[in-house]
């Protein structure tokens, strides 16, 4: 008969998930061990630019280009890209933590937002790299929406750093 060693989780058996897991600032915090770059998701309406830090985003595919970003339903983001056609991603380099403050919500007193527009859509100007997309699909997960873009266009810096986020706070690559 095969036991358990007493400091192993046992298998899956049908059993609920663990306290961990229905415990969501645990939940965040194990999440928040992956090291991630950051983006800002940006599409016009008729009130203006609007922009949101996020750094669940996926390149998809390559053939066809797509990309993935997870946008939580309560977010007002996520309204806007169910109404917008176009979207922008844009990654933000290691200069820009005010960038990313600002469109998670956390304004820097003093700082305005520079855009620029590609093929119709704004971008975060100066970022690492920018992706126009065209709203391809919608899924539905959880709280969330994975929204699906056909790249239109993309370009990028291939020499800047980007800004990275681990463990709730930016940091920067090692030289």
């Amino acid at each position: 008969m095969l036991m358990t060693p007493v400091n192993e989780t046992p298998a899956y058996d049908g059993m609920a998930v663990s306290e961990r897991v229905a415990d969501q600032k645990a939940l965040r915090s194990t999440f928040g061990r992956f090291v991630s770059g950051v983006t800002v998701i940006t599409c016009q309406s008729d009130d203006g630019v609007h922009g949101m830090t996020a750094n669940s985003f996926i390149s998809v595919s390559l053939d066809p280009a797509r990309a993935l970003v997870s946008v939580r339903k309560a977010a007002r983001m996520h309204s806007l890209l169910s109404k917008s056609d176009m979207f922008g991603l844009s990654v933000l380099s290691a200069d820009q933590a005010a960038v990313s403050a600002h469109f998670a919500g956390a304004p820097v007193s003093d700082f305005e937002p520079h855009f620029e527009h590609r093929c119709g859509v704004p971008v975060i100007a100066s970022s690492i790299a920018w992706m126009v997309c065209r709203r391809d699909h919608v899924v539905a997960v959880g709280d969330h929406s994975l929204f699906i873009g056909e790249l239109i266009d993309c370009d990028h810096d291939p020499v800047a750093n980007p800004l990275v986020y681990f463990g709730g706070r930016y940091g920067k690559l090692a030289s």
